[in-house]
Order: C-alpha cells, then sequence, then structure tokens
C-alpha cells in the first residue's frame, strides 16, 4: 500500500465507475480517514450506517489511480452474535471473555461496489476477498491484536455476494438498533444525560453504545417501545485472513 495514494487522491472524484475492463494488476487500496468513507458510503448506498464507536478503518478500492472500484470499512465486532460466536468460539466456558477474543477479528461493515461497473461485474465478491488480506493495514493501526478474520452480516439474509467466498454460519436472530431514527435516538441520550445514567462509549466501554444506550434507556423509563428486536435475520458471514 502506498502511504501516497491520498495526497493523490482527489475527494471530488466521482463515485461511479463506468464499465470498462479491469486489469487485476492495477487495482490499489488505499486507506482513507473515516470522514472520507462516511461520505463515500452516504453517495453510494441506501444503507443506514455510521462507524461505531471502538476499532474502525475505512478503504477505497482504486483502478490505476482513475477509477473507484469500491469501498470497504472495517470496525470492532459486537460483543455477542451467536452465530459467529458459536463457530468461533464452540467450546466457550460460561465466562470466557468473548470482548477480548474478538480483538482479533473485525467486522466488514460496510463493502458496497461503485456502480454501475459493479453490476457486469462480481465487484461486491472482489471487495469482500480483499478485506480479508488487509491484516497488514490492521495490526499496523492496532498492533496489540492478531488478525485472524473477517466477519460479516448481510442486509437481507443470505447474500449473492458473499456466497461461495465467505462460510455462511447461519441467521442472526433479529436484533439491532437500525430501526430507531436518530431524532429518537438523541432524545434518550438527552434523558439519560439528565439522569446521569447515560453509558460511555469509549472502545474500553464496550462495543456498541448504541445498544447499550437504548437498553440503558429502556431500563431507566420502562418504554417498551424502544426495542433493541427488530426481527430483520441477516445472514452471518466468517472468512479467516489471508497471508
Amino acid at each position: 500500500m502506498n502511504p501516497n495514494f491520498f495526497d493523490q487522491w482527489h475527494e471530488d472524484w466521482p463515485v461511479t465507475t463506468p464499465n470498462m475492463v479491469i486489469d487485476p494488476a492495477k487495482i490499489q487500496v488505499l486507506q482513507v480517514p473515516m470522514n472520507t468513507m462516511v461520505r463515500y458510503q452516504k453517495q453510494m448506498s441506501k444503507a443506514i450506517w455510521k462507524p461505531a464507536p471502538g476499532r474502525k478503518l475505512g478503504f477505497l478500492v482504486i483502478h490505476d489511480m482513475s477509477a473507484l472500484l469500491g469501498i470497504i470499512a472495517l470496525a470492532s465486532p459486537v460483543v455477542r452474535l451467536k452465530v459467529r460466536d458459536d463457530f468461533l468460539f464452540p467450546n466457550a466456558p460460561a465466562d470466557f471473555n468473548y470482548g477480548h477474543a474478538l480483538r482479533s477479528y473485525m467486522d466488514m461493515s460496510v463493502c458496497v461496489g461503485a456502480q454501475p461497473i459493479a453490476w457486469h461485474w462480481r465487484i461486491g465478491k472482489l471487495l469482500a476477498l480483499i478485506a480479508t488480506t488487509l491484516g497488514p493495514s490492521v495490526e499496523q493501526a492496532y498492533p496489540e491484536d492478531e488478525f485472524k478474520g473477517v466477519i460479516t452480516t448481510a442486509l437481507w439474509g443470505k447474500s449473492a455476494q458473499y456466497n461461495g467466498i465467505y462460510k455462511f454460519l447461519g441467521y442472526t436472530a433479529g436484533h439491532g438498533h437500525g430501526h430507531i431514527d436518530d431524532t429518537d435516538y438523541q432524545s434518550m441520550v438527552r434523558i439519560l444525560k439528565a439522569c446521569h445514567a447515560l453509558p460511555g462509549c469509549k472502545f474500553s466501554d464496550g462495543s456498541n453504545a448504541k445498544m447499550r444506550r437504548i437498553a440503558a434507556y429502556r431500563k431507566l423509563t420502562g418504554d417498551k417501545t424502544a426495542t433493541l428486536f427488530h426481527g430483520h435475520r441477516r445472514g452471518g458471514y466468517y472468512h479467516g485472513a489471508v497471508r
């Protein structure tokens, strides 16, 4: 990875890329600040996404320094995800420290190909495979941890983007916070602050601060509409690190 890539990559370049001939030797990976990743994700995907507290890295996958192929974001995994935990830690004891063990893995929270080229080529699969090779970047940013693999969940059940290259682990139970909009969430945060009951959002405080804060609001107020169960079951996938 050339550290001067970002200096040469113009942030006003288009987020779409027409169909063209791809030369594998000209594909390059550019690590970018998370505010750049957020800007690209908003323009390239309809999925609601914001980088969570904790470890996180953003990458642009480009071709010949002239065209964008797609974007990848890696982030700290959620502390508990049954289909993942059953696969990675099948014999874990009751007092197993999942948070510590998961420091060796990263969630692929964004994997989006540029259009229309991604429709003509299997760019999503290419990005998913590239993510498994990003261990040097992860370990450089977080040298205390060994990078062992990538976990991801598909938005709509099983995904053709991951099938055949990642191991399908099963379906999630349908828990999350995607159905709670920012207005409602900020209202919860204000109430928790006023009651001095707002959970922290540093990495050491635990994974997914938003879910912990919604749960704290529900416990504080008894508001049963603030549920962390949306019923939308995603497909869970895993691939080991490629060296």
